[in-house]
């Protein structure tokens, strides 16, 4: 295995950590070749990430976090019919850089001033609209009633 000091040389392909939990919750299952042990990252012993060649899959285990490529989330995203996009925008002089959604149950657009912002900013947006979305579905699910019931 080879470890990388997550201060020094953590990859920008790689999302955050914080991503990569919150990702974990809301059922991102893709095999992934990076993972961090769950008992170092939250005892803070190391700040390593194990990376292995054999592309196991530890989003099972409760040993170890995966941590995905922002074009892997980006796609597991888009076969939920939720898709997010970064767009470049050179507007009288400035570099802006917008991430736009676009989901059956969702559409916005925000402007950075770097790719890097835009990219982590889209990521942790995807991720709160999927979890609203997931919520509301099961609270129709449960009492498909509820609006219905509302408006009278």
């Amino acid at each position: 295995m080879k470890y990388l000091d997550m201060n020094k040389n953590y990859p920008s392909w790689l999302v955050s950590v914080e991503q990569a939990k919150k990702l974990k919750k809301i059922g991102f299952d893709e095999p992934c070749e990076f993972f961090l042990p769950i008992k170092q990252y939250e005892d803070f012993d190391t700040n390593e990430l194990e990376f292995e060649f054999q592309k196991e899959n530890y989003n099972d285990s409760y040993d170890y976090w995966s941590i995905p490529t922002h074009e892997q989330v980006l796609k597991w995203f888009r076969e939920k019919e939720i898709v997010g996009t970064i767009k470049y925008l050179p507007i009288l002089g400035k570099k802006i850089y917008i991430y736009v959604i676009n989901a059956p149950f969702v559409s916005c657009e925000e402007e950075f001033l770097s790719y890097e912002e835009a990219r982590e900013a889209l990521v942790n947006r995807l991720i709160k609209e999927y979890t609203e979305y997931e919520q509301a579905k099961k609270e129709w699910q449960e009492n498909p009633c509820y609006q219905c019931c509302q408006d009278n």
